[in-house]
Order: structure tokens, then sequence, then C-alpha cells
């Protein structure tokens, strides 16, 4: 090694020293690092290793034997190792790391087999409650003890507080348990981009990658629910996109710092995707300024890899290097006896020995580089002016002695002591302290008052109503107490809170323009109502004072569609003397300007423990989290008696919705936001039926589908906000057409409307729905698909309406821009839309544009149309004549080659024998009875197959063409029968499988004579494995699942096993689900009912025969009592299957009070279609 080389990395070790003692460095950790504490943890070839064996093992097989033929060598294991370690590094090169993953997935057709994947070969560590032992272990199976030395590399990690953060891409919980279990002072976790998009956050782990699921079942990670883990190359595609707060702060930390990388190989898809992340953000090369420092235990001789570090902005630090191990103090020379250099516990304890020289070690800094240290609130440029010196001679009060006079105050009170002295200094004290984290002592206050007999005194009455003030509760929730203490009447804020009282419950009414409370009470009233356009002319003409002027930035901000800080709230920052109330207003700045860097630097605040928004809203939330109930004696019976718990949640949630108005906050500004979607709608659903207007506001900021659409439903399904929706619904339609309203709320209004239009007459909002949301949809088709969230809002809208005008307007239309998404048009009216309200005829200009389309068939397919129409009695038969001519004059390969659309061919043309014999050969030409394995057995997907049995009814099979259909079917049970057993293990292939098999049993039924004949081996061996998988135990097993996706199976599985052999063998099974529906088990519960009204439907003399109708009349009972009380209950998805079992009974000539309900009530009708 040379000398400069050596100079170099002496160099690069002291510009990290340099950097890190300025707080500029944040330490990202790879999977190296966790080898530190057990080689159980694997590097990325070892992990993949089985992967590509599973994925490529007949290939390693022939390139092992082809090794040994051509080498005329005879077979050893170690050669044979060595061999397919060859092929796994060639497939590695070939495809790279992130690539073979996805081809995992892709082969075995779901992704939660990598999940697994990685969970049955990553360890975590756990400690025993009982006894403190440490241990790793795989899932639930314990590996190895562990002792506390094994951590020594964590927890020195830990103790370099200068890292401004802990960066990992790694799954494993070795940090967090480190920071939990063995470290003085516990460092946070963070594992959603929500906890960090504030901004403000003390020093963190921060796991990017996702985290090891120990005993959360949750499938999602940071809120996408399609995987856990990032490791897909399709992951790191979609990352910057799917996680963008994530991404935001990641690339601010990017920018305003650098990273310190440590357990990284130079071919870890995680390093190499970090670096080119990090080089497009910065550009390649524009400038000399580290970026990376790269710690390794190998120094890299090759010039191509020195370029690409350059032009990277990374730094390589080899702890191997004889100077380096003399600079962080270790005695190389020493260790080497007992050591080898190459081993891990040598390299472990060099890291050590570098995170002691970080940590510990002092380096003098030169006078006029100890200036740019100072802390100090502003991160500023050149040319910025000096921010106004805080006046030093105020005296403040901090939250703390705020607390202590508000504890004084109630002892006084208790006392029946004069209040006159602590109320003068709760009042001077209040300037300084806005709002309050802890407000036990004014619960306390509270309360005392509250049992006090007769009128206040002036001191007692002014804290009394500050104490509801800051507890953030309204007047109507103590009226009761308070009916014999008027002076409350006589105190402004009194009546301001009479008045946020109104607003909260939805009031128009304008107060008088006297003062900031009241133009942003009426500026909130508005906005609850979404007149986004009144909104703007009051923001327009408010010139607020003092902090007010933070409400107006955050509201003004989403108008103006810019990033750029007004100068009222730099020149209020600058000017403010109150560090508590310049932290509130930094906090805001930086939230709302999305600017690299954020403009104000907060760090200086956190040293002194100065809270943030975000930080009180973390705080209310968690007093909402329920506690874990106390552990009872095994076989304890009695009853828990809770006291005021509902009240308690009710005032949390009332206080956080409170400080988010009376803060001035919108909960989301785009890409960041101050409170987690989850955490919003625990405060939401505790709310929503009192305060609606708010919470519908707050709620629509903003973009969760899945949990926009449940807070939709909420509203939708709750009978007391049937007029309330109606206004919400109209209001909201409209404000998606308006030019005034902030893009922040344009996809909210879209994810949450949509269950909406399921409770609201059509009458109320079609021409708004069309005008303003249908309209767009149709200017942007081509662009669109299913998953869109526009699109997701028109089908809700479609599949309510039963106004025939209505539905033909929109067909003309969909009709019309047709060719530019002949997909996403033939769903959207084909899935959703209920052609009986046509009554069988369709309008001259829809017919029109059907003719142009069937004169261009089969270039445009449009046989699903013609075929639901026609199915509808819609199509007029001159249509049909015409398609029919189409189809005569198209050639073979001209027809559409999907299975439905010549299932569609045969029924609409089944007269037509030229047509049915071209439909015939496009079908035998298909594997028809694939199976999902291949051909060699070493993969297996979800079966592809056709129903054939489905087309019997309208095609007849000549014995030629049979013995096709019954080739393929044997082949692919012969197939099937020989992996079945490792099907069978697998959960989700083994309950697709069953549809598979009774498909087959159902297609073998409906044979005859000669043909059941030749299939009757088939069956027997069909039955056998159908039986293995429908058993009652295998039932039961999913039936009890807390997975909904294991229950539905179940449920199918039954379904399927009840077509192929009817009800009776089956009476357990449907008893047991009629049981489950009764006892309201919420998982899979409309799944659950719906089976019950297919029985009706389908099979109702046999189910007269099982006698269970006095079940079924308390089931019918148990929802009329219930269902508004059971949050997985779906009336758009259930109220028909109860309205169902009513009229079934009803026909059996039984009178009931439930029966009459769910046959009359008006309620009920608004969900059901005739």
């Amino acid at each position: 090694m040379s000398t400069k080389e050596k100079n170099e990395n002496i160099e690069n070790l002291r510009s990290l020293k340099g950097d890190y003692d300025k707080g500029l460095v944040s330490a990202l950790i790879g999977a190296g690092f966790s080898k530190n504490v057990s080689d159980l943890y694997m590097d990325w070839n070892t992990l993949l290793e089985d992967l590509i064996n599973d994925l490529f093992k007949l290939e390693i097989e022939q390139y092992i034997d082809n090794y040994f033929n051509c080498n005329k060598k005879k077979y050893n294991k170690i050669e044979k190792e060595a061999r397919r370690k060859e092929f796994i590094n060639n497939i590695l090169n070939r495809y790279g790391y992130l690539g073979i993953v996805s081809m995992y997935i892709t082969q075995k057709g779901y992704r939660e087999v990598i999940e697994d994947y990685i969970e049955d070969r990553t360890p975590y560590a756990k400690k025993d409650n009982n006894d403190g032992t440490m241990s790793l272990y795989i899932k639930e199976n314990k590996k190895n003890d562990l002792k506390e030395s094994d951590f020594s590399a964590h927890k020195k990690l830990l103790l370099c507080d200068k890292f401004k953060n802990i960066y990992t891409t790694n799954y494993d919980n070795l940090l967090e348990f480190t920071s939990e279990e063995l470290s003085k002072n516990p460092t946070p976790l963070v594992n959603t981009s929500w906890q960090l998009s504030n901004g403000f956050q003390e020093r963190s782990i921060i796991k990017i990658h996702g985290s090891l699921s120990i005993k959360d079942n949750e499938f999602e990670f940071d809120g996408d629910q399609h995987l856990r883990y990032i490791i897909a190359q399709e992951d790191y595609d979609t990352y910057i996109e799917k996680h963008e707060a994530f991404s935001h702060l990641m690339r601010i930390s990017m920018l305003q710092g650098k990273f310190c990388l440590l357990g990284f190989s130079g071919n870890d898809p995680n390093y190499i995707g970090w670096v080119k992340w990090m080089s497009d953000i910065l550009g390649k090369g524009k400038n000399k300024d580290t970026k990376i420092y790269l710690v390794t235990f190998e120094n890299e001789e090759n010039s191509n890899k020195k370029l690409y570090y350059k032009n990277h902005y990374i730094k390589e630090i080899n702890l191997m290097d004889f100077d380096v191990l003399s600079l962080i103090g270790y005695e190389p020379l020493e260790s080497l006896g007992s050591l080898s250099r190459d081993s891990p516990s040598y390299k472990k304890e060099v890291l050590e020995y570098f995170f002691d020289y970080l940590h510990k070690t002092s380096i003098p800094i030169e006078e006029e580089e100890n200036e740019t240290l100072v802390n100090d609130i502003f991160q500023q440029n050149k040319n910025d002016k000096e921010p106004k010196k805080e006046n030093h001679h105020i005296e403040y009060t901090n939250s703390f002695d705020y607390r202590k006079l508000w504890s004084e105050a109630g002892n006084i009170l208790y006392k029946q002591e004069d209040l006159s002295q602590i109320y003068q200094k709760i009042s001077k004290a209040k300037k300084y302290n806005r709002f309050c984290k802890s407000v036990q002592n004014q619960q306390y206050y509270i309360s005392i008052i509250l049992h006090k007999k007769g009128d206040l005194s002036y001191s007692e009455a002014n804290l009394f109503v500050l104490a509801i003030k800051e507890c953030g509760q309204l007047p109507h929730y103590y009226f009761r107490y308070l009916e014999d203490k008027p002076i409350l009447n006589n105190i402004p804020l009194w009546g301001e809170l009479l008045e946020r009282e109104k607003t909260l419950r939805g009031y128009k009414d304008t107060l008088p323009i006297e003062s900031d409370v009241n133009i942003y009470e009426n500026i909130q009233r508005k906005m609850f109502h979404l007149d986004f356009e009144g909104a703007k002319f009051l923001l327009d003409t408010w010139e607020p004072e003092g902090y007010w002027i933070l409400s107006k930035t955050m509201r003004i901000i989403g108008y103006e569609k810019s990033n750029k800080l007004n100068k009222p709230l730099t020149d209020y920052i600058n000017k403010i003397d109150d560090p508590q109330e310049k932290m509130y207003a930094c906090v805001m700045a930086n939230y709302i300007s999305k600017t690299h860097p954020n403009p104000y630097n907060l760090d200086n605040y956190l040293r002194k423990h100065i809270y943030g928004q975000g930080d009180i809203i973390n705080y209310i939330v968690e007093q909402l989290k329920s506690k874990e109930k106390e552990p009872r004696k095994r076989g304890w019976i009695g009853s828990t008696l809770y006291l005021n718990s509902n009240n308690t949640i009710y005032e949390q949630s009332l206080r956080c919705l409170q400080f988010i108005f009376d803060s001035g906050l919108f909960l989301s500004s785009g890409i960041t936001y101050f409170m987690n979607i989850k955490d919003w709608y625990k405060v939401c659903k505790n709310l929503y039926k009192y305060f609606p207007y708010p919470c519908f506001f707050y709620s629509i900021q903003y973009n969760n589908q899945g949990t926009q659409e449940r807070i939709g439903q909420d509203f939708a399904f709750t009978p007391d906000l049937l007029e309330t929706n109606k206004e919400l619904l109209v209001a909201s339609i409209n404000a998606y057409g308006n030019s005034y309203t902030p893009n922040i709320f344009l996809l909210g209004i879209l994810n949450i409307t949509g269950p909406l239009y399921l409770c609201v007459e059509e009458s109320l909002w079609f021409d708004s729905f069309r005008r303003n949301i249908f309209d767009v949809m149709i200017t942007h088709l081509s662009d669109l698909t299913y998953r869109d969230q526009i699109v997701k809002n028109i089908i809700y809208a479609i599949s309510v309406l039963k106004i025939k005008e209505h539905i033909s307007i929109l067909l003309e239309r969909l009709f019309s821009h047709f060719k530019n998404n002949c997909e996403l048009v033939t769903s959207i009216i084909c899935d959703n839309i209920h052609l009986n309200y046509l009554k069988g005829k369709l309008n001259r200009t829809c017919t029109n544009l059907l003719k142009e389309l069937i004169d261009e068939y089969p270039q445009i397919d449009i046989t699903e149309i013609i075929y639901f129409f026609n199915e509808n009695n819609c199509l007029p038969a001159s249509l049909l004549k015409m398609f029919i001519e189409k189809l005569k004059q198209s050639k073979l390969e001209a027809i559409p080659s999907e299975a439905s659309s010549i299932f569609y061919i045969c029924i609409l043309a089944k007269d037509e024998i030229e047509i049915i014999k071209k439909a015939k050969q496009k079908l035998l030409e298909k594997d028809i009875w694939h199976c999902g394995v291949s051909e060699n057995g070493a993969e297996w997907t979800a079966p592809n197959y056709i129903c054939i049995h489905a087309f019997d009814r309208i095609i007849k099979w000549e014995d030629n063409e049979f013995d096709i259909i019954y080739g393929n079917l044997k082949l692919n049970i012969d197939k099937y029968e020989v992996y079945a057993k490792e099907l069978h293990k697998d959960s989700f292939m083994q309950n697709i499988q069953v549809s598979y098999l009774s498909d087959v049993l159902q297609f073998i039924s409906l044979q005859k004579g000669k043909r059941q004949n030749m299939l009757k081996d088939i069956k027997c061996r069909v039955e056998k494995l159908l039986k293995e998988r429908v058993s009652y135990n295998s039932f039961i097993e999913a039936m009890l699942s807390k997975q909904p996706s294991d229950v539905s199976n179940g449920i199918n599985n039954i379904a399927q096993g009840i077509l192929a052999s009817g009800l009776k063998p089956y009476y357990n099974e449907i008893n047991f689900i009629i049981d489950r529906a009764i006892m309201g088990e919420e998982i899979a519960m409309a799944k659950n009912l719906s089976i019950i009204q297919w029985l009706i439907d389908k099979y109702e003399k046999e189910f007269c025969n099982m006698n269970i109708d006095p079940k079924l009349l308390i089931l019918l009972s148990v929802y009329r009592e219930n269902w508004q009380n059971i949050s997985e209950f779906r009336p758009d998805l259930s109220f028909k299957v109860l309205n169902t079992i009513a009229k079934y009974l009803n026909r059996k000539k039984i009178n009931d009070k439930n029966i009459e309900y769910w046959l009359t009530n008006k309620y009920v009708k608004i969900f059901l279609h005739d």
C-alpha cells in the first residue's frame, strides 16, 4: 500500500471526525453490521442462495453435470459445491440481486412469498421477561442465547450521540433492541415516514426499508399494504412515489448533511441504490463536497472504483490501514497474535475503537472554524439579515413552571382560599404558554369547580374558562353543572368557546369582523363547508397580528400553490422574543416551505427541550391509545368495570381536534403531514358523529385511499348523519370542480366521497357530479386505470344510479370515448351499471354510438359490451344481427382469444355453426385445465384454467374434440397429483386449488355415458385431493383465523364443496357459518353473511329442510339491534342479505317484528337495488 493511499485514509478519517463533531453526519447501517452480533445474519449472497436454488434448480444441476462431463471428473461434494456457488454468482451478475427477487415473486405468483422467505431467514433478538435471558429467534424458534457483549458494537454506535440520525436498510431489530434493553438513554425508533415528516424529531433510529414483523400481523410497510419489506426491483423503482414523506426527508438529509456508511459491501444493492439516488439528486461530479464516508475493512485498489468514488462524493476509510488503526488508538501488532485480521472478532474490535474515536476524542478546532459551530436558530445565507436578538431581560415562564402554577391554583381552590394572586400569575405566564402538553392540573381544577355549589368569583370563573380552553373542551359538555354559575356569561373567553362549539357543529353564521379570533372562526366555518372561494375572500382581506399570522399563512399557501414563505411570516419569526412561539413559527415555516434545506434549523430548540406542534399532537395521541389489560389467572371468571373510559377517549379526541384548529395547522401539506392518518382516524372515529364538518375537512387533507374510504363509509353508514351527508357530498363535488379549491384537498375528496353516493339520492348530486368529476375523467380517459382515485369515485357513483336519463347520459359519454380506453370503459359499464333501470330501451344516441363501435369490430373488442347489453334486454335486435355478421366475416386470428370473450361470442352466436367452430378452435388451442404446476414441477402459480363446462349449454363437443379436452385434463391432474403435498403445505395455494378441483368435479359430473366412464379414474383422484382440502378440520382452522383472506377462502371452499355435492354433507359447516354471523364475528363479516344469501337463492328447498329458522330469526334480531355498533358491518353489502333472509322467512308465513323491520325500514331501503 502506498504512502499516498495511507494518507488519504487518514485525511478521510479526520474529515469524517470534523464533520461528525459539527453534527453534520448521519450513520447509515447495512446488513454486514448485524454480523457483529451473530453469524446467523446473512449478507445478500447468502440470503438469496436458497432462492436461486429454487428458481434455477434444473439449470444448476445441468451446469454441474456439464462441468463434470466436459472435464471428465468424478463427482465430489467439494467440487460440486464450488460449481453451484459459481453458477449462483453468474446468475447474480446477470440479473442482479433485485432482479432475482422480482423474478422469484413473479414465478410464485404472489407477493407474500418473499416476505415469508425473509422472515424464515432473519433472526430477531428477544429478552425473556422472567429471567432476562437474551436470545435470537427465527419466527417462534429459538436459535441461540446472547450475551450483552454480543451487542458491544451496536452499543458503541448508539453512544455516538453526534450522529444526527441512525438510518438503516436492515430489517432486523438489533438496533432498537440494543437501544431499548441495553442503553441508558433509549433512541426513538422511526419505521414509518409520518413519524419523521414533521422535520423536528429528536435523533432517531430510522428504518427505511421495513422492520421485521415479530408480533404485528399487519402486512404493510409505511402505509403500502402490498409489501412488508423493500427488496424487489419494483420496490426500489417506486420508493420515491409511494413513500413521498420518507423520500422528502431523506432528500433533505442528503442535501443538508453527510452519511457514514457501515456494514455495506461494494456490491450491496442497498449501497448501490443509495449512492445512485444521492447522485441523481446532487448531480454527478458537479462539486467536490463529500457526501458519503464509506467505512470498509479493505482498500479499493481498482482505479475505476476510485473514479466512481470521486464522481459520487464518496470518501473511503479503510480501517485495516495501520496508520488508521494507530490514529483510533488500536494496537494491531499486539492483537495479531490472538486474532486474525480477517476474523469477525478482530473487525468488531476495530470497529468499537473507531466509534470510541468519534465519540470520545477531542480535536482542536481552528478559531475561524469555531465561529461556524456556534448554535444559532437559523441557517442563514450570506445575504440574510441578522435575526433580531432575543430580549433576555423579559421574564419568561416555561412549560414546567406553568404547570406548577396550575397545580398551585388547584390546591388553593381546594382549600377555598383566594385565587386573585395565582390568577394574575397564570394570566401573565399564559402569554408564553399558548399551548400545553400536559393538562392534568387544569383537569383537576375543572373537577373541583364542577363540584362547587353556587356562583364563582371573578378569578375562579376566569381560571375555569381558561382551563376548559387549554383542555380543548367545550361549554356544552359541562352545562348541567353550571346552571348556578351565571358569571361565566360575562367572560369574553366563554363567549369565544360558545362560538367555537357552533363552528365545530357546522354553523354557517358570520361573526362580526372585529377581531382576529372572529375572522379566523369565520374562515374556518367557510372551510368546514368546503366553501374555499368564500374563505379565500376572507383571507385576502385579513391582516392578522401575532401568532394569527401562522394560521393565515398555512391557509393562504395552499391557494398560492407556492412553497415560498411569505414576508409576514418571516418578519414575524425575526421579531418574536418568546422562544416557544418562535419554535411554533419555525416549525410551521419548515412544514410549508418544502425547500432544500429547510429554512430554519431546530436543533437548538430540541436541546433545550422546547417542543413543537408535532410533539403536542403525539402526546395527545398517546393518551388515546388503550392500555393493555392486566393479566388474570387462568380460568378467571368475573367482569371488569371501566370508569369514564369513553369520556376520556372523547375528551382526548376533542382536545386533539381543538389543538389542530387553534394551532392553525393543516394535517397535510402535500408530501408531509403532522399526524399519521392512522392516528387521525383514532380521533376522527370518536368525534365524527358529533362534529362531522371539521372531521370531514381534516380527513380530506390526506391521500390514503384505504383509510379515507373507511372514513367515508363511517359517514355514509351512520343514519343520524343522513342530512349532513347530503350537504357534504354536494359541497365536495362542487369544491372538486372549483378552481379555488387547494390541490391538497382534491384526492382526499375523491377518496372519501365515494361511499357517500350510496346514501344520498342521485337527484341531489348527479348534475354536479357529471360536470365536475365525470367529465374530468373523460378528458383524461386515455391516461387512467381502474386504480386511479377519480375512477374509483366514479365507479361508486355509477353503481347506485337508478334514473334512466342519468344512466343514458353517462353511457353516451362513455361510448363516445370508448376508443380512448377500451378496457377501462368496458369495466366501468359492465361491472357497475345497472341496466335493468333502462327497462329494455337503449336511446337513439347510444344505439348509434354502439353501431359505430360494431363497425370497427374486431379491431375494437366490444364483445363484452354487446353481451352485457343483450343479457339485460337492452340491445336492439338490429345491432345483435350486425355484430354476428361481423363475426362471420372475421378471420380466426382476428377473433379475440380471451376465454371470456370466446364465451360471450358462443352465447351471442349459439346458432351460428361457423362462428361456433372458430370459437371451439380457439379454445382447444389453449391449456384448458392449466393447474399451475410447471412442466418440470420446479414451481407453481395460481391455476389459469378455463371452466370449460360453462360452455356445455351452448357448445356440443365432438368426440375428437372431447378427447383433446380429456387429454389436457389428464395431463394436468397427473402433474398436479405429483406435487399435491407441496401445494397443500402452502395455505395460499391450498385455498386457490380448492376452486380448481371443484371445477374439475363439476365438469365431470355434467358428462354422461362413455365420457363419464372415461373420466371415472380422474374423478376418484380429484375427489380424494379435494377431500383433503375441505375437511371439517381445515374449514374450522380457516374460520378461526385472524386473517380475513383465510376466512374468505374457507367459506369459498365450502361453497365449492356444496356445488359439487349438495348441502347435506355440509350441514355442520352451514350451522357454524350462521352461528358465527349471530355472534357478530367481524373478520370477513360481509363474506360470512353473503354465503347465507347464496344458500337461500340457490338451494332454498334444501336449506328449508335444515330447520334453522329460529337461528335466522335470532340473526335478524341481533343485526337490527346492533349493526351500528359493529365496526366492520357494511350496509351496502349486508342489508341485501338480511332483506333476503327476511323475505325467505316471510314466504314461510312467519310473523315477527324483525322480519318487518328488514322488509320495510326506510334507511335499509336506501341500500337495496330492486
